[in-house]
């Protein structure tokens, strides 16, 4: 009778094999096989960002064959602007590109590729990741009128955004400019600034520029005082001064005899000048709410056309 041998321990002086080693090959074979292992995510991810490349030249491509004036590449992770070889002016039929929610993160890289584009008019590089000062090179883009920034992390425009004379409506929230620079004042054809959610502290003198200007927001940042030439807009039709350190208003408000919305909550203004509001007889929304107001002026009692007055003050 045969006696089954018990399941031991492996002998000590067993000799084991190779170790097991993942070669390119091998991780390449996982990739094609989409195998959820931890060593192919970079691999994938790249390969990913390769497709979406390859998709946004082939939108450019249907551009140059269609002769299409606008290209939405937004959403689709890109790290830098898709350039195509030997296109030569084939693309100067666009004046609207949409790149927001993507990668870009190197202005350079990414303005020196579009200023080859001499007739966009329209430019969405939102929710980006921009930073640092915006590249000299925006400001070979001389066509623009629509340029929106908004969630990226520049600090500071570049002097070149003096050539921006066609700006018509710019918006550059959720950054962190600090301010904007003397150069803007060129924009004298701007009719909507946004820069809500910033570091800035001051705009000085910039307003008496912007004669075309309708609407302003400059609600949550670091503003203290609301510049006195801004009785030069005289367009004004919505004014964002929200969420500032304003203590006091100057007396050229009241020269904006347009306005028809002014948002001054959560502030720290203690008056208000009766003249300022005897003369914004359009007006139909006033917030001051959070502010330090211990009266109110009957001139507001008396704005028959408001619609919405917030004045939950903290007195």
């Amino acid at each position: 009778m045969v006696k089954k041998t018990k399941k031991g321990k492996k002998g000590k002086n067993e000799i084991k094999g190779p170790e097991p080693v993942t070669t390119l090959n091998i991780l390449q074979d996982r990739t094609k096989m989409l195998c959820p292992r931890m060593g192919d995510v970079y691999s994938k991810n790249n390969n990913v960002e390769d497709i979406l490349q390859d998709v946004a030249e082939s939108y450019l491509h249907k551009v140059i064959d269609n002769q299409s004036n606008s290209i939405n590449l937004g959403g689709l992770k890109l790290t830098k602007f898709p350039t195509l070889i030997n296109v030569g002016t084939e693309l100067d039929c666009l004046i609207d590109i949409n790149l927001s929610k993507n990668n870009l993160f190197n202005g350079d890289e990414v303005f020196e590729a579009l200023s080859h584009l001499p007739f966009v008019t329209k430019l969405n590089l939102s929710e980006n990741f921009l930073n640092g000062t915006l590249s000299r090179f925006a400001g070979l883009m001389e066509m623009l009128e629509v340029l929106n920034l908004d969630v990226n992390n520049l600090t500071a425009l570049c002097p070149a955004v003096q050539n921006w004379t066609n700006l018509r409506i710019f918006t550059i929230s959720d950054n962190s400019l600090i301010d904007l620079p003397i150069e803007a004042s060129s924009w004298n054809r701007l009719t909507v600034l946004n820069m809500k959610n910033n570091k800035v502290m001051d705009i000085g003198s910039l307003p008496q520029y912007w004669p075309l200007l309708e609407r302003l927001y400059l609600g949550s940042n670091l503003v203290n005082s609301v510049p006195y030439e801004i009785g030069k807009c005289k367009n004004l039709s919505v004014l964002d001064f929200s969420c500032n350190s304003i203590q006091t208003l100057p007396l050229s408000l009241g020269q904006c005899h347009a306005l028809k919305a002014l948002y001054l909550g959560s502030n720290k203004i203690e008056h208000l000048p009766p003249e300022i509001f005897a003369c914004l007889t359009n007006l139909r929304e006033l917030h001051l709410y959070k502010n330090k107001i211990t009266s109110i002026p009957p001139e507001i009692g008396n704005l028959q056309g408001i619609s919405s007055l917030l004045m939950l003050f903290a007195i």
